[in-house]
């Protein structure tokens, strides 16, 4: 995976990128820890937790307990 320069600012261009790491880090139906879920997002760019936040931000992904999912592709935003 190319790793991005920069997060973008923009919320739609974010929401692009954000759309991609998901779809092609993760797996539907699968659980991650937190540590898991760095590791596949370091990758992608050095700001782990920005990604994370803005991954479940955007109710991409939901976290509870530590661990992290993917929700539903239908309620992700446009």
């Amino acid at each position: 995976m190319r790793s991005l320069e920069r997060i973008p600012a923009h919320e739609e261009k974010r929401l692009v990128v954000l759309r991609y790491l998901a779809e092609s880090l993760f797996t539907p139906g699968e659980r991650y820890d937190e540590r898991e879920v760095n590791r596949r997002l370091a990758g992608a760019h050095e700001d782990v937790a920005s990604l994370r936040r803005y991954l479940v931000g955007a109710r991409i992904m939901e976290r509870e307990s530590g661990q992290y999912w993917l929700t539903s592709q239908e309620t992700w935003p446009r």
